[in-house]
């Protein structure tokens, strides 16, 4: 018997390794391509801040100071274990994308270790296998896991606090060490880390521990201890970088959180949440998990005399999870990532809790659920309703009746659990263990297809690598004293050798100031955060751009700034041939614009913007043979790079207009499938521009000259 145990044993264990291996393998599989467009919603955070958070750690790499504009707004991002792995990393393997890619990818399997090291103290090594499967496959995690993300610092602290609690949280010592890394949580992870404080107290009130209240106790004074030491150590006389980071963060850019202006918001924000964000929407399976785990709490936790209590991770993640949802759901601003330390969790308790009952002899529901309990049961089923009836409303193009939506959804919410609750008032309902099995099956099964599903739409139907490419082409057409800011500069210039500088429109309080006193060059921005900062800045008004660039759909134009303001080192920036030569162009200095591009293309016969910005010349001069033979010649090179098919395409269909050519209107048409194929989002504005040259070319007069 010992022996078939053993066996057993070893292959359950070689089953954990092969999905340990596999997941790890996939994850640091294709680090290069663009992140998944419109993951959760049509914002751009996935390219545009990652970058920023280990922007201090480049610098230092690269240049040999975390700060080299001394610009302290940002030393919240330099003092995160996310900036202090990179910059450890860095050293070893060099500075670009891909490395940051993978610091994201240390954090978040190093956080799982130590997961599955708590899991495995307490509960059955099945147990580690599923919350590694579940973990690994998540397509929410892996997609932030993978970049260099602050959440996933925190989402590796907030493991080891769970590590430590699961084994030594019933010890005054493990009471003083879960509490210590709250204030790593917070000052090295994220702000809300703060929320592992009241998690953990609640974990340790309900632990009935003969020396809760003393455990307690010691957990508070390690958390104030280890806090007040890190604000010390990080920031010393610098606190109010902090704190101004933090007031903004909290209510200076989206003013209070409207959840709490009435309890009638607090609930509406509460069954709501995971809606906005998409979390539910992309986790369904997680949904289930939680809402299963905590019922089976409530329905099956009867106390007998063979029943022990719940293990202690089991305890922590559910107040973790509880702390965490109906803190978060009253923000105004709450994306996915926010909820990232919640999705470990909700792993974990569901399996433990499972593994919990599978070894209990009295799996029987309880005849009648308390008041507390049946209140929980209801908002689990009225948060599953709400979600499946908004859902569908999500891609509608006017505003969901979230309000109307979480109201409507109350009454059968409440309805079948009444139900529920005199149906077992009436008979004994026992849960089987065969029952469990095959339900545990059916999850694990539906989780792996959906997240299957999830990856195949998310990251290789329309993958992309349109960073890449802008990055090689921005090193050619900027010189290197370049300074780069604006929301694309730091994930721009991550692979090149080039500075940028940290800077977001739209914020609570403007710097009006700001580019005269640093030397910033260049805005790398999208056209809506272009408007904010010429409502900042008047000044930008009349710059133009110097090309433009098609990432993850989103159109993001270049802009030289050097001679708006009154910065020496800006102002003193020497040009590219390129940028000498869009210049002229833009002065109608046709013949000089064609030489210093000439010369720029000798130079860098792959640049993008070079290319185009001949084609663009040829196109003035009305030299069309020419522009026929150096744009298909072009987009023949740059396959997938929208702008260069679509002006391809757009040029040869209007030639083709007036030629009366038919050869040259159908090889417009190859070009504008190839425009589509690289941007299948904007197959729409690529119909609408051949359908309007198509009509001009019909109302006007074809010209005489060829």
């Amino acid at each position: 018997m010992s022996n078939r145990l053993t066996r057993r044993q070893v292959v359950l264990y070689l089953v954990i390794a092969v999905i340990l291996g596999t997941g790890a393998t996939y994850w640091v599989s294709d680090l290069t391509s663009d992140p998944p467009t419109y993951f959760a919603g049509s914002g751009q955070s996935l390219a545009t801040d990652p970058p920023q958070y280990i922007y201090h750690a480049r610098n230092k790499a690269l240049f040999g100071d975390w700060d080299p504009f001394d610009y302290g707004r940002w030393s919240v991002f330099r003092h995160s274990l996310t900036s202090y792995v990179s910059s450890l990393w860095f050293s070893i393997a060099g500075v670009s994308r891909q490395q940051a890619a993978i610091v994201g990818v240390m954090l978040s399997l190093m956080a799982l270790f130590a997961l599955l090291i708590a899991v495995g103290r307490s509960h059955r090594p099945w147990v580690v296998g599923a919350v590694a499967f579940c973990y690994l496959v998540n397509v929410t995690l892996l997609t932030y896991g993978r970049l260099p993300y602050l959440e996933n610092g925190l989402i590796f602290i907030s493991s080891l606090i769970f590590l430590v609690y699961a084994v030594w949280g019933h010890r005054m010592l493990g009471a003083l060490a879960a509490g210590a890394l709250v204030g790593p949580a917070i000052f090295m992870g994220k702000l809300f880390g703060a929320l592992a404080l009241p998690a953990l107290a609640v974990a340790i009130l309900g632990s009935k521990h003969a020396n809760r209240w003393r455990l307690l106790a010691a957990c508070v004074t390690a958390s104030v201890a280890s806090s007040v030491a890190l604000l010390l150590t990080l920031y010393g006389g610098k606190v109010s970088a902090l704190g101004a980071y933090a007031g903004e963060q909290a209510y200076g850019l989206y003013g209070l959180p409207s959840g709490l202006m009435s309890p009638w918001a607090f609930v509406e924000h509460l069954i709501s949440y995971g809606y906005e964000n998409r979390l539910w929407a992309f986790n369904p399976e997680l949904l289930l998990f939680l809402v299963i785990g905590i019922s089976m709490l409530i329905l099956l936790g009867r106390e007998t005399q063979q029943r022990r209590p719940i293990s202690r991770i089991t305890a922590l993640a559910l107040s973790w999870i509880v702390c965490n949802v109906v803190l978060m759901a009253q923000l105004d601003y709450s994306p996915i990532r926010y909820a990232l330390c919640c999705l470990p969790a909700i792993i974990v308790l569901f399996f433990t809790t499972i593994d919990y009952f599978l070894a209990c002899t009295d799996n029987t529901l309880i005849r009648r659920p308390n008041l507390p309990g049946t209140v929980v049961l209801i908002i689990l089923l009225w948060i599953c309703f709400f979600q499946a009836v908004a859902n569908p409303f999500y891609f509608y193009t006017s505003e969901t009746p979230v309000r109307w939506l979480v109201w409507i959804t109350l009454a059968p919410s409440c309805l079948v659990v009444l139900l529920g609750r005199r149906l077992l008032h009436r008979r004994r309902v026992r849960l089987g263990r065969r029952t469990m099995i095959i339900g545990l099956t059916l999850l694990l099964s539906g989780s792996a297809l959906n997240n299957a599903r999830s990856l195949w739409q998310t990251h290789h139907l329309h993958r992309g690598f349109t960073i890449a490419a802008a990055s090689d082409d921005l090193q050619m057409i900027l010189s290197e004293p370049a300074v780069v800011s604006g929301p694309y500069g730091p994930l721009l210039t991550l692979d090149t050798p080039m500075r940028s500088f940290i800077h977001m429109f739209g914020v609570a309080e403007v710097d009006h100031t700001l580019f005269d006193r640093y030397p910033v060059t260049h805005l790398a921005m999208d056209l809506s955060n272009w408007q904010r900062a010429i409502e900042a800045y008047p000044a930008l008004a009349n710059v133009p751009a110097i090309t433009s660039y098609r990432i993850r759909d989103f159109e993001v134009r270049l802009f030289n700034i050097s001679k708006a303001f009154n910065n020496h080192r800006a102002t003193s920036y020497p040009e590219t041939r390129y940028e000498i030569a869009n210049r002229l162009f833009l002065m109608g200095q046709l013949d000089s614009a064609r030489v210093e591009v000439e010369l720029f293309l000798e130079q860098h016969p792959a640049s993008m913007s070079g290319g185009l910005l001949n084609g663009d010349i040829l196109w003035a001069m009305k030299r069309y043979d020419d522009v026929i033979t150096r744009m298909t010649s072009l987009a023949d090179r740059f396959v997938d790079e929208y702008n260069i098919q679509l002006q391809c395409g757009r040029y040869l269909q209007i030639i083709s207009g007036m030629r009366e050519d038919r050869r040259l209107l159908d090889l417009s048409r190859k070009y504008y499938q190839r425009a589509v194929d690289a941007a299948p989002y904007r197959q729409q504005d690529v119909r609408q521009l051949y359908d309007e040259i198509m009509q001009n070319m019909r109302d006007q007069v074809r010209p005489s000259g060829k």
